[in-house]
C-alpha cells in the first residue's frame, strides 16, 4: 500500500503534497504533524488549522508558475464552496499512512499561502525554479470516509416513537471515533402525505443501554392515575385505535382551573428504568371540543406529595379540534444526578413521573389526549417543519460537510420537488455503535406508516485504519 498526501477537488484537481523532487509540491524533511479534534461533548469540535511546509520545484520557472497558479486557484474554491451555497464542489485534503487501509479526507474551508525563501536575491538568482512555501489549511474537525455507506432502509415505521434500526443489515454499528455525518436521509409515507413536519432522535446502545428497552410512547390510557374529571374510552383514530380504551377525556366539569389531569408513572411504562433515561423532547398529541380553549403544560416529578421536588414546563394554548403534535417541553430522566450513589437506583426512578396539568379558558367542551411521545434530544435530534399538505409528498434530508442541514419535500407519484421547508438539528451528528432513530411524524391517517432510507459518513480526528 502506498501513503496518500494531496489536496483534491472532489476528483476533479488533485495536488499532491508527496511529489518527487521537480515534480510539484512536497512536504520538507521535518514533515507533517497533524493537528488532532479533541474531544466534545454534544457538539463538533472547532476547525483545525494545519501548518504544512512544503518545496514546490519544476524544470522550469513557468512551470513552477503553473504549480503555485493551481494552489492559488484551490484557496479560491475552498473559500467559495464555504460562502457559496451555489458553488458544489468541495476542496478535501486526502491522508493515508502507508500501512494504512483506509483512505480518509477533511473539509478544507481555508487555504493560506506564504513564501519563505526569495524570489530574487542580492544577486538576482535564486534557487532556479524551485520555491519554500509554508501552507496554512484551515478544515473541519474530522477525517471523513472517502464515499457515504450503503444505503439502508426499512419500512412499515411507526409514526408515534417508532424506531428505525439503520445499523441493521446490509450496514452495521456505525464505526469512527467521532459522530457520523447525515450523508441522506428520506422520509416515505405508506400513503398520504407527511403533512408539517416530523422530529427524529437518535439514540446510541453505548450511551443508553439495551435499546430494545427503550419505552418512547407513553399511551394516555395506560396513566395510573387520573383526575376525577379525566377518564380512559375507546376512539378509533386514536393510537393505539381498535378495541380497548384508546385515549383519555377530561370535561372540566367538576374543577376547570388548573389540577393535575394525566400522571404517569416510570414504572407505568416500563420495567427497565435505566434503559429508559436520557433528555427529551416530549410530545403530546391532543385536540379539544369545538369552541374550546384548553391551557396545558407538563410538571416532571419523582414524587406526588412534593411541592418542590419538580420542573414545571411553559404552558400551551390548545384549540385545535383535529388531533395535533404539541411540544409540552424538555425533560431529564432521571431528576437526579447519575453521577451519584448507586444506592439511588432503580427503586427510586420508578416514581419518576411525567404530570399533566390542564385548565380550560373558554367554551364547554373537553380535552382529549391521545399519548405522549418521547423524542431523544441528548445525542442527535432533527426538526422538519413546513411541508405542503398535499398526496404523495416525502422528505429528503442532508447534511453539508460543514454542517448545515437542508431539506426538501417531493412528489413520490412524479419525483418532481414541490418545496423547501426548514430544517434544524442538534448535536455532533449520528452517535457512534448500535443506534435507532426514533420518528414522530404528522400525518391525517392513523395507520399510515413511514419509510425511512438513510446513508451516513463516518468520522475520525485521526487515522481511520481498516474501519
Amino acid at each position: 500500500m502506498a501513503r496518500t498526501f494531496e489536496i483534491q477537488r472532489s476528483g476533479t484537481t488533485t495536488i499532491g503534497l508527496d511529489s518527487a523532487a521537480d515534480a510539484g509540491w512536497r512536504f520538507k524533511n521535518n514533515g507533517w504533524m497533524p493537528k488532532v479534534a479533541q474531544a466534545t461533548a454534544g457538539r463538533l469540535p472547532p476547525r483545525l488549522v494545519e501548518l504544512i511546509p512544503c518545496i514546490v520545484d519544476r524544470e522550469n520557472d513557468n512551470s513552477l508558475q503553473y504549480e503555485i497558479s493551481r494552489m492559488d486557484d484551490m484557496a479560491m474554491f475552498a473559500a467559495e464552496y464555504v460562502a457559496d451555497r451555489t458553488q458544489p464542489t468541495p476542496v478535501w485534503l486526502h491522508a493515508k499512512m502507508a500501512g494504512e487501509t483506509g483512505e480518509r479526507r477533511a473539509l478544507v474551508t481555508g487555504i493560506e499561502r506564504a513564501i519563505t525563501s526569495p524570489v530574487l536575491d542580492e544577486t538576482g538568482v535564486p534557487a532556479a525554479h524551485q520555491m519554500n512555501v509554508q501552507l496554512k489549511l484551515t478544515r473541519e474537525p474530522g477525517w471523513e470516509r472517502t464515499a457515504a455507506l450503503t444505503s439502508v432502509s426499512e419500512a412499515s415505521i411507526s409514526r408515534f416513537g417508532g424506531a428505525f434500526d439503520y445499523t441493521a443489515s446490509p450496514s452495521a454499528d456505525v464505526v469512527g471515533d467521532m459522530p457520523a455525518r447525515l450523508y441522506e436521509m428520506t422520509l416515505t409515507p405508506s400513503a398520504g402525505c407527511l403533512r408539517y413536519g416530523a422530529y427524529i432522535g437518535f439514540r446510541s446502545a453505548n450511551k443508553h443501554g439495551t435499546l430494545a428497552n427503550f419505552v418512547p410512547l407513553w399511551e394516555a390510557e395506560d396513566a395510573g392515575v387520573t383526575d376525577a374529571d379525566t377518564s380512559a374510552t375507546t376512539d378509533a383514530t386514536a393510537s393505539p385505535g381498535g378495541a380497548g380504551d384508546t385515549k383519555t377525556v377530561t370535561t372540566f366539569a367538576a374543577e376547570d382551573g388548573w389540577e393535575n389531569r394525566i400522571i404517569w408513572k416510570m414504572s407505568d411504562v416500563t420495567a427497565n428504568y435505566s434503559d429508559n433515561y436520557g433528555r427529551f423532547l416530549v410530545l403530546m398529541r391532543a385536540k379539544v371540543g369545538a369552541s374550546t380553549t384548553v391551557e396545558a403544560k407538563l410538571r416532571h416529578a419523582n414524587h406526588l406529595s412534593s411541592t418542590l421536588s419538580h420542573v414545571e414546563k411553559q404552558s400551551i394554548e390548545i384549540t385545535e379540534t383535529a388531533w395535533t403534535w404539541f411540544e409540552m417541553g424538555l425533560v431529564t430522566v432521571p431528576l437526579r444526578d447519575l453521577r451519584m450513589s448507586a444506592d439511588f437506583a432503580h427503586g427510586y426512578d420508578a416514581d419518576e413521573r411525567l404530570i399533566l396539568r390542564a385548565r380550560r379558558t373558554s367554551g364547554s367542551n373537553s380535552l382529549e389526549v391521545d399519548c405522549l411521545v418521547l423524542i431523544p434530544v441528548d445525542e442527535y435530534f432533527i426538526k422538519l417543519a413546513g411541508g405542503e399538505n398535499s398526496a404523495n409528498r416525502a422528505f429528503l434530508i442532508g447534511v453539508t460537510p460543514t454542517n448545515e442541514i437542508d431539506m426538501l419535500q417531493y412528489d413520490t407519484s412524479n419525483s418532481v420537488w414541490t418545496d423547501d421547508p426548514v430544517a434544524t438539528h442538534e448535536g455532533a451528528g449520528i452517535p457512534i455503535g448500535d443506534g435507532r432513530a426514533y420518528l414522530v411524524a404528522w400525518e391525517a391517517t392513523l395507520a399510515t406508516t413511514v419509510t425511512m432510507t438513510m446513508q451516513h459518513v463516518p468520522r475520525w480526528s485521526t487515522l481511520r485504519g481498516g474501519e
